[in-house]
């Protein structure tokens, strides 16, 4: 029988191979964050504003950012058709949520981090904006930055940068690599 995903095949053959690109981003955890993420921001938050609903949207943010960015490094390795090892896997997922982390301190720390990250997210929301209004024909709006607050507190939510190092398997990926040595 052939299989539909090799790479899940190969998995369950044994072989230690990376996912494929945005595969993680198919785990059931990944999309209860991403959907969270967009339950809270456009509904919750409107409802409910506080603390709360804004530590789950950087929760939620935090388990996204990192697999969305590993996501497109396996895929500039595919592109290349250079197949990664396991290790170099493991590296990259511990960037991306490196990187993930210094993003965010940044966008919540400093202004220069806070208004670039606004204004960026103003731009990937202006298309949906703008396809909406042509379709309702009304005139197309400017880009707006999102407003974002600077909090500090948000901080709080930079544990669940683990989230995706769990989803990968990459502390099983240790503990298995020494228990075969």
């Amino acid at each position: 029988m052939t299989a539909l995903n090799p790479a899940s095949a190969s998995r369950a053959r044994g072989n230690r191979q990376p996912p494929y690109p945005g595969e993680l981003l198919l785990h059931p955890v990944a999309l209860a964050a991403l959907a969270l993420l967009l339950v809270n921001d456009h509904l919750l938050k409107a409802a409910w504003p506080g603390p709360l609903t804004g530590k789950l949207s950087d929760v939620a943010g935090l388990v996204i950012l990192p697999l969305f960015l590993h996501s497109l490094w396996l895929l500039a390795r595919r592109v290349s058709r250079r197949t990664p090892s396991p290790a170099a896997h493991r590296d990259a997922l511990g960037v991306a949520c490196l990187v993930g982390g210094l993003v965010f301190a940044a966008v919540k720390l400093t202004g220069a981090g806070n208004a670039a990250y606004a204004v960026s997210l103003g731009a990937l929301q202006w298309p949906f904006a703008a396809l909406t209004s042509l379709l309702a024909g009304s005139p197309v709006p400017p880009l707006h930055p999102v407003v974002l607050a600077m909090d500090p507190s948000d901080l709080l939510a930079v544990p669940a940068l683990l989230v995706p190092l769990l989803l990968a398997g990459v502390f099983r990926y240790e503990r298995r690599g020494k228990a075969h040595r």
